[in-house]
């Protein structure tokens, strides 16, 4: 068996990495794993590229389970290599969604078109086998459902689900209490947040998520996100909080944002920015 690549992995803590996977045309996502004495978990398990559960059972011989963050294509493709995947079930409709290979390859023909690249080089030998494994992600029924509270105890190690709806429905943060680290994915990173998408909640349930990840602030140090810089600390609640205020009290949006996802409204705040719909602002005191 081959080595894994020493160059996709940071060592947190003598039981905590960060593994770091790529997508085929820039940027990177973050996935955890964090050990305990008897179990380990895997927050988010990646784009696909990576052959995480390799590089998982090169780090420890514990049995190692997955928690998704949420469940966009970038944070659960390898979920298929592990006994138990958990999910919240506000996000699963989007978990089939992202799973299924033409919705794959329409983002990433729309990625090479934004990037200004040629649709032909998905054809180029080398990187048509990337692709195709990009593309087709296997099928297993092994998800497992989350919810608000929820813990894991790893022997020694106790995780704690915080629900945190906004990016999508079933958005969580993941607090490590012993380790007073807290696991964001998508939902306080540097740069911002996307609440744009089709299936986002309003901006103020976004925000209403913050506040409560900020109550809970007394109870962690770090933030480790899924994207960006890394770790944050509590000042990025605020900006956030800030964001969201400018947007919910009518203040014009700075700009139009336009990609692979689609155009929408911007907002800048700080050192962060924040995509919305502005037909879906407030949530009228319904769920997601």
């Amino acid at each position: 068996m081959n080595k894994i690549d020493k160059k996709k992995i940071v060592r947190i803590d003598e039981q905590t990495w960060c593994i770091i996977d790529s997508p085929l045309f820039g940027g990177s996502v973050y996935s955890y794993l964090l050990c305990g004495n008897e179990k380990a978990i895997l927050v988010d398990s990646g784009f696909g590229l990576l052959d995480i559960k390799r590089t998982t059972d090169e780090l420890t011989p514990l049995p190692v389970s997955v928690v998704n963050t949420h469940a966009h294509l970038d944070h659960i493709s390898c979920n298929y290599q592990y006994e138990s995947a958990y999910l919240h079930p506000a996000d699963e409709s989007i978990f089939l969604q992202h799973s299924q290979r033409e919705y794959r390859l329409m983002l990433l023909r729309g990625s090479i078109a934004e990037a200004k690249l040629p649709g032909w080089l998905l054809e180029v030998p080398g990187l048509k086998g990337m692709v195709d494994r990009y593309a087709s992600i296997p099928e297993r029924n092994n998800r497992r459902h989350l919810s608000d509270g929820m813990q894991f105890d790893l022997g020694g190690r106790t995780l704690e689900v915080i629900a945190t709806p906004g990016h999508t429905p079933g958005s969580i943060c993941l607090l490590d209490v012993e380790r007073r680290s807290v696991y964001t994915g998508d939902t306080c990173c540097a740069m911002g947040v996307l609440l744009m998408l089709d299936h986002s909640c309003p901006v103020e349930t976004f925000q209403r998520s913050i506040l409560r990840l900020k109550a809970e602030s007394a109870r962690f140090d770090k933030n480790w996100p899924a994207h960006h810089e890394l770790p944050l600390d509590h000042s990025w609640m605020d900006d956030y909080l800030g964001c969201a205020e400018r947007i919910l009290s009518g203040t014009p949006a700075d700009g139009i944002s336009s990609s692979v996802l689609g155009e929408a409204p911007v907002m800048n705040y700080r050192r962060i920015a924040i995509t919305y719909r502005p037909d879906h602002l407030r949530d009228e005191g319904k769920k997601c």
